[in-house]
C-alpha cells in the first residue's frame, strides 16, 4: 500500500541539502563529480535528470550512500505505510499546507489526555480533532521555534492545562541548534530533523552539519519498527531509513 503524501524533497533537494551542509560551492561539487557546473544546478532544481553515473559521482562528492541516492532518483523509494495506534496512544496526523509544518494531535486512552504537537497548520483544523476527540488539552510540544511549526502556538497555549504527556526528550540538534525529538512508546515526533528519505536543511555554522547527521543517526539506533512523524512529508520507519535514505551511511 503505498504513502498518500507525496515527498517532501526528492533528488534535487538532497544534493542540494547536502552541498550546502558540506558548505560547498556548485563550481566545488561539479569539480569533485567531473560534471558541468549548469547541470548541477540544472539537476538541483528539478530541471535535469540525471544519469547513472552522475549519481554515483554525485554521492562521493556529498558524502551520501550511491545505492540509495539512485533509488531516489530512479523514483524507486516509496515511504512505508505505518500505524497510527501505538497501545494506549492515537496519533492523529494533520498534514501541513504550503508554508506549513505537520501537527500531530497525540490522544493518551488511558489518561484520558490529549496533546498537540507542532502547532503549524490553521487553528481550525486542530480545533476539529479536539471537537471529535472532547479530552483535556494536556500539553503542547514544539520540536523547534521556526513559524511554520508554531503558527497557532498562541491559539491553543492558553487551553493547555500544563500536564505532562508521558514522552522522552531527546536533544537532536542541526536544524537549530536547540530542535528536539519527543519519544513516545513505538513513535516519535521528530520536527525537521529528517524527512521520509531526507533530512532537514542543516544551520550554516561550521560543524552543525555533522551534529545534524549525529542527530539522525541517533534517533535511527532506535527499534527498527519505530515510526518517525516528521514535520513535512509523510511518516516513515526506522528500519525504512535505515535501508532508503541516501544521508545515513551504512
Amino acid at each position: 500500500m503505498s504513502n498518500p503524501y507525496p515527498l517532501e524533497d526528492e533528488f534535487g533537494d538532497i544534493i542540494k541539502k547536502a552541498r550546502l551542509g558540506l558548505a560547498l560551492r556548485p563550481s566545488q561539487v561539479a569539480q569533485q563529480a567531473a560534471i558541468d557546473e549548469e547541470q548541477l544546478l540544472q539537476m538541483e532544481a528539478y530541471d535535469l535528470r540525471p544519469t547513472q553515473p552522475q549519481v554515483q559521482a554525485l554521492a562521493a562528492a556529498l558524502q551520501l550512500s550511491a545505492r540509495k541516492l539512485q533509488a531516489i532518483a530512479d523514483e524507486q523509494y516509496v515511504p512505508p505505510s505505518v500505524p497510527t495506534s501505538f497501545g494506549d496512544f492515537r496519533v492523529h496526523m494533520l498534514p501541513g499546507e504550503p508554508g506549513e509544518a505537520n501537527c500531530y494531535i497525540i490522544v493518551d486512552r488511558q489518561r484520558d489526555l490529549v496533546g498537540i504537537v507542532d502547532p503549524g497548520v490553521a487553528a481550525r483544523r486542530i480545533q476539529g480533532v479536539l471537537d471529535t476527540v472532547r479530552l483535556p488539552l494536556a500539553a503542547i510540544l514544539v520540536t523547534h521555534q521556526h513559524g511554520d511549526h508554531t503558527k497557532s502556538l498562541d491559539t491553543f497555549a492558553a487551553q493547555a492545562e500544563d500536564m505532562s504527556l508521558d514522552t522522552t526528550i531527546i536533544p537532536t540538534p542541526g536544524h537549530t541548534e536547540d530542535s528536539t525529538t519527543f519519544y513516545f512508546p513505538g513513535f516519535v515526533m521528530v520536527g525537521d530533523l529528517m524527512f521520509a528519505g531526507s533530512v532537514g536543511r542543516a544551520r550554516t555554522e561550521p560543524g552543525l552539519y555533522r551534529t545534524h547527521l549525529q542527530s539522525l543517526h541517533r534517533i535511527l539506533a532506535l527499534p527498527d519498527n519505530t515510526v518517525i512523524f516528521p514535520g513535512h512529508g509523510p511518516a516513515t520507519t526506522v528500519a525504512s531509513e535505515k535501508r532508503s535514505n541516501p544521508f545515513f551511511l551504512d
